[in-house]
């Protein structure tokens, strides 16, 4: 039952409505903006350290821009020099750019003069601002041509909040104890937070059982961070 219960509580598809923006608000406004109208600074980095939302937003950022038609080609670093040539459209998202290869990096210039010179979007995040990633000075300084934003983790309150507006969404009764162990005992990155509420919602459906302290426990045993 448990094991049910954990399998089915997938978190829901990344999208700039479901990113919780707390201190980046600036950064998810600029986005929202490339995607509604397409005007201003096509040329975006983002850093942060992991958890803080960069994957989601490069995610959901693409997903926007290919429902707007306006095509993008989403890729993780290990792809890109595989993928090559083969890149299609005039649009490139990338994920963690501080893991590129040299050859890796060699290809990621190559395709930001590629984008540029065919007026698309790059949309890119690191680890870091571009002053301090470890890679060739050309490709730091054309990620640094663009719009450059920090992402900002989510402060535990602003997750409990978070967590709360989730289960309101899903008429999940959900009392302050049970945020504060699951925040406690968890990952703390709010897809997986997000993905743990669901899982006891559905068990709490299964086992037809009010979502309390001991039902959590049972779920997510003396585990951390195990879903």
């Amino acid at each position: 039952m448990r094991q049910l219960a954990l399998e089915l509580a997938s978190p829901p598809d990344p999208s700039l409505d479901n990113f919780v923006a707390g201190r980046n608000g600036e950064l998810l406004g600029a986005l929202r903006r490339l995607v509604q109208s397409g005007e201003g600074e096509r040329f975006v980095y983002f850093w942060g350290p992991a958890g803080c939302g960069k994957s989601h937003l490069i995610a959901a950022t693409s997903a926007a821009l290919n429902a707007a038609g306006r095509p993008i080609y989403s890729i993780d670093s290990e792809a890109l020099l595989v993928a090559g040539d083969r890149v299609p459209g005039a649009g490139l998202a990338i994920d963690d750019v501080h893991l590129l290869s040299e050859a890796g990096q060699a290809e990621l210039f190559k395709r930001y003069n590629y984008v540029r010179e065919r007026s698309g979007v790059l949309l890119a995040s690191g680890d870091a601002p571009p002053a301090g990633l470890r890679l060739r000075a050309d490709v730091v300084t054309r990620l640094g041509w663009g719009l450059v934003y920090q992402v900002h983790p989510l402060a535990d309150e602003e997750k409990a909040a978070a967590l709360y507006a989730h289960a309101l969404s899903r008429g999940l009764p959900i009392s302050p104890d049970v945020i504060a162990y699951v925040l406690a005992r968890q990952r703390r990155d709010l897809p997986h937070l997000v993905a743990v509420l669901d899982a006891l919602n559905r068990y709490s459906l299964e086992n037809k059982r009010a979502i309390t302290l001991p039902l959590v426990r049972e779920l997510l045993g003396g585990n951390v961070g195990s879903i």
